[in-house]
């Protein structure tokens, strides 16, 4: 087997993994916030997280570039298993402080996964290998919600913790044991992040529409994975196991629809066109949940499906069409594209909390529209790559 197909391999496993382990407590982490500090003030946690997680990604490069790709990946794996062997012993605020530790070594650890694949990556073929990745990743997004269901139980939070702290260690094992593989992955920029942002509008005036794209896919994540289980399980009544077949239809999309839309994209398309009908089927779909009153979880699950397809196109195209416009050499481009995870998450979840301070949490649904409506402009605005 050739050294590069190994290296995709490992690569893609890795990610799985990674996946996993991000989204085992994904979908249950407000609930294990509201339990500590109230639902209230599950946003100003999550709000805090992401500073301390963008802050952390904005010198990340720096340590990627003086000590490897490699290294780096190490250290952030290793202190994660730290945090979660800390968690397993610690209750009340100390627990919060765990939780920030995990939430920001995971943040990081997708940084190294871009770089890892980026540097064997062709261009001519991005599409389907980003989506390849990105459908990996999302078949183990797609299993957690029943794994978190049967674990949780009667809200043992902390169980996802350990299980998700046992599916990540394989993953220090396969990057020392198969180290070679990808020990030679560096990165070599030398700009800050002022120069980048310079370059972006100077060299890539299409980056901005497609980072913003980012960022509202990231602020529509934020407030669908803090406060729809908790409107699912405590406003509607459904148990954790019903929130977990729920959520897995609703995942299904991540699995079905990227592959393709990356090929269609490579050959035919191009992103634009698919890039704003995914938006506008997040919108409707949204919309649908702000004015839906069923206590049927199927159709539910059918809705928040269809939202999916949407947000799965969403992705698919940001991906595809960012990493056609960069190399493994525009490192300080990637670490500001996946910046876009922080700051959608720290706007998502301060909104969140304002608006909780005042209105419903429906509120916050007729808040990722808006949004969303926003976003068709910049898209709308992209010079496509076909």
């Amino acid at each position: 087997m050739p050294i590069k197909k190994k290296t995709f391999i490992l690569i893609y496993l890795l990610g799985f993994l990674w996946s996993l382990s991000f989204a085992l407590p994904l979908y249950a982490q407000s609930s294990f916030i509201e339990s500590i500090v109230g639902i209230h003030n599950v946003g100003l946690v999550v709000f805090i997280s992401n500073i301390v997680s963008f802050l952390s990604l904005v010198g990340y490069g720096y340590i990627i570039r003086k000590f490897s790709n490699l290294i780096a990946a190490l250290s952030v794996v290793g202190l994660n298993l730290l945090a979660v062997v800390f968690l397993i012993w610690s209750s009340g605020l100390w627990s919060l402080v765990y939780y920030v530790v995990i939430f920001i070594t995971m943040n990081l650890f997708s940084v190294n996964l871009d770089v890892f694949l980026e540097s064997i990556s062709d261009d001519k073929v991005t599409g389907r290998i980003r989506t390849t990745m990105l459908t990996v990743m999302n078949v183990a997004v797609l299993i957690s919600p029943l794994l978190m269901g049967f674990i949780v139980g009667e809200n043992h939070y902390i169980k996802l913790y350990v299980v998700a702290g046992f599916v990540f260690l394989p993953v220090l094992f396969l990057l020392c044991a198969q180290r070679k593989l990808v020990a030679d992955v560096q990165t070599d920029y030398n700009e800050r992040s002022w120069q980048a942002l310079k370059k972006i509008f100077k060299e890539y005036p299409n980056l901005p529409r497609i980072f913003f794209t980012e960022f509202t896919l990231r602020f529509f994540y934020t407030a669908m994975v803090l406060y729809m289980p908790i409107y699912l399980h405590e406003f509607l009544g459904f148990s954790w196991d019903h929130i977990g077949v729920i959520f897995t239809i609703m995942l299904l999309p991540f699995v079905l629809v990227e592959i393709p839309a990356g090929q269609i994209a490579d050959k035919f398309l191009g992103e634009k066109e698919m890039l704003v009908g995914g938006l506008l089927c997040m919108a409707v779909f949204t919309l649908v949940m702000v004015i839906f009153e069923s206590d049927s979880w199927l159709l539910w699950a059918f809705v928040l499906f269809l939202s999916r397809v949407g947000a799965a196109l969403v992705e698919a195209m940001n991906e595809t069409y960012f990493f056609k416009h960069v190399g493994k050499r525009d490192m300080d481009l990637i670490n500001m594209f996946r910046d876009m995870r922080p700051i959608g998450w720290l706007v998502g979840a301060l909104t969140s909390f304002v608006l909780l301070k005042f209105f419903g949490i429906e509120s916050i649904f007729v808040s990722i529209v808006v949004v969303l409506v926003i976003a068709l402009w910049p898209a709308l605005r992209l010079v496509d790559t076909k």
